[in-house]
């Protein structure tokens, strides 16, 4: 099993990159094989919906960055997980990028993809952001056909994530039975 982690926070060592390191831990148990990529690192320019994808596909993007190395590696994992803080209601400006580039990929290669969704979220108590984020990639997963496989969300408010022990063991738990 090949798992693809994308990270789409800013901070390499903050709250959702910890649950995510967890969780790969877990997955790693069974031999797994992961890649992270680091979306704040990747140089990746906003879709311009100039529709090239579509017209021609076998094209992909005519945007020469990142990405074009990244729908490779999107196309040979059999795990995509996708790993974001929840700011204002939705994903991290890096992971929209990400996503809006995705448009330009060939959905049928992503069927049957299993897909984990990892997030945190500042404050005392969890609001519409998290359940806006899960329906969004739910959504996504259903109309491509891949397999929404879990979610896994964990608020840092005064406690940094890597200090919740109760979040750690899930997302350890959550990377193990995926790889079962």
């Amino acid at each position: 099993m090949k798992i693809l982690a994308l990270l789409g926070s800013p901070n390499k060592k903050g709250n959702t990159a910890s649950l995510l390191e967890k969780f790969l831990e877990g997955a790693a148990t069974h031999n797994v094989e992961s890649e992270t990529v680091f979306l704040h690192s990747c140089n990746i320019a906003p879709c311009t919906a100039c529709n090239s994808c579509r017209e021609n596909p076998e094209v992909l993007c005519v945007i020469d960055d990142d990405m074009q190395q990244l729908y490779s590696k999107v196309y040979d994992a059999d795990v995509l997980v996708f790993a974001t803080p929840v700011y204002w209601w939705t994903i991290s400006a890096q992971m929209k990028l990400f996503m809006d580039r995705l448009y330009a990929i060939n959905y049928d290669r992503l069927k049957n993809k299993k897909v984990v969704l990892i997030m945190t979220y500042g404050g005392e108590k969890p609001n519409l952001g998290p359940e806006l984020v899960e329906k969004m990639y739910t959504d996504i997963c259903d109309w491509l056909g891949m397999n929404f496989y879990g979610v896994l969300e964990a608020c840092s408010g005064n406690t940094p994530t890597s200090k919740n022990s109760d979040a750690l063991q899930e997302a350890f738990d959550l990377g193990v039975s995926l790889a079962d």
